[in-house]
């Protein structure tokens, strides 16, 4: 339903129509595919990257919520710790972005804010779609953006959307169980229970997430050293393994920057990258369990 309307709003701002259903296929399901080299920095002056800006924030949304607010209970669903902490954090991150850009580049507000909604929400969704080349010459990016979105490589929506990453529950679980840890050594005797949305979390929940993002960051050190290995630079080889485990699409540099590909890499590289995409869709511990032995013992 939500690739439907997408396509129709595509349509409508003046994308051609076979376009508009390619890019509304890969706008929900965060896929970034495009129809053009230019991804969609084609359709700019057809508004559709604004467009796009919203359907892929309603991609890296909890899906369930859809299903509450669709059954009538429009509190419950707002009330989703999981989205009012995405929305907010891409609200603070177009922000910080916005400003920069302006500063650095001395760019209208108007541009500048829709440049940087528009690839921070890309990268931070894993949708990886692209209006502009961080590295080009047009808009002084600078060193700051490179690390800007190489974090944000790693972040990802929500659980139960489409995208990948890390995801924004597993960040709040973290943030809580930081809290809580922080809490008991201040005050050794005191019971500091790690809660989630109004529920205590029992510990092998907290234990399961830390252990993720734990082989979450080792994969990615091992692809990365990996790529080093293979001959490829240092923003290559890291950029490469973060955009390839986290399924964002592009990566940073002028090799595999949004206006690179990875043609130019060679097969030893796009086989390791193929394994460390599969490795993260599946989010490594489905991975991982079948190189256990008990796994496969009757």
């Amino acid at each position: 339903g939500l690739t439907a309307i997408c396509a129709i709003v595509y349509r409508m701002l003046g994308v051609p129509g076979f376009d508009a259903i390619a890019h509304a296929m890969t706008t929900i399901a965060t896929g970034g595919f495009s129809t053009s080299d230019a991804s969609m920095g084609a359709f700019m002056d057809e508004r559709a990257d604004i467009a796009a800006i919203f359907f892929m924030l309603a991609g890296g949304m909890p899906f369930g919520v859809y299903m509450i607010a669709l059954r009538g209970n429009w509190r419950a669903a707002l009330s989703d710790p999981q989205m009012r902490a995405f929305l907010a954090l891409s609200g603070a991150l177009v922000a910080i972005m916005t400003g920069y850009l302006t500063l650095a580049s001395d760019l209208e507000f108007a541009r500048a804010a829709r440049l940087a909604a528009f690839n921070v929400v890309s990268i931070l969704t894993g949708t990886g779609y692209a209006t502009a080349d961080y590295a080009g010459a047009d808009v002084r990016w600078g060193p700051f953006a490179f690390a800007f979105f190489f974090l944000l490589t790693f972040v990802g929506g929500c659980a139960g959307s489409t995208t990948c990453g890390i995801k924004i529950f597993r960040f709040q679980v973290m943030f809580a169980a930081l809290k809580a840890y922080l809490s008991e050594m201040v005050r050794p005797h005191g019971v500091a229970p790690i809660r989630y949305a109004g529920r205590k979390l029992t510990d092998d929940t907290v234990y399961s997430v830390l252990s993720f993002v734990f082989l979450y960051l080792a994969s990615f050190a091992v692809l990365a050293i990996i790529m080093s290995l293979l001959g490829e630079d240092f923003t290559t080889a890291v950029s490469a393994a973060a955009t390839s485990i986290s399924n964002v699409g592009p990566g940073l540099g002028g090799t595999i920057g949004p206006a690179g590909t990875f043609a130019s890499l060679p097969d030893n590289a796009k086989w390791v990258l193929s394994v460390g995409m599969l490795v993260g869709r599946l989010e490594v511990l489905a991975v991982l369990v079948l190189f256990a032995p008990s796994f496969w013992r009757s």
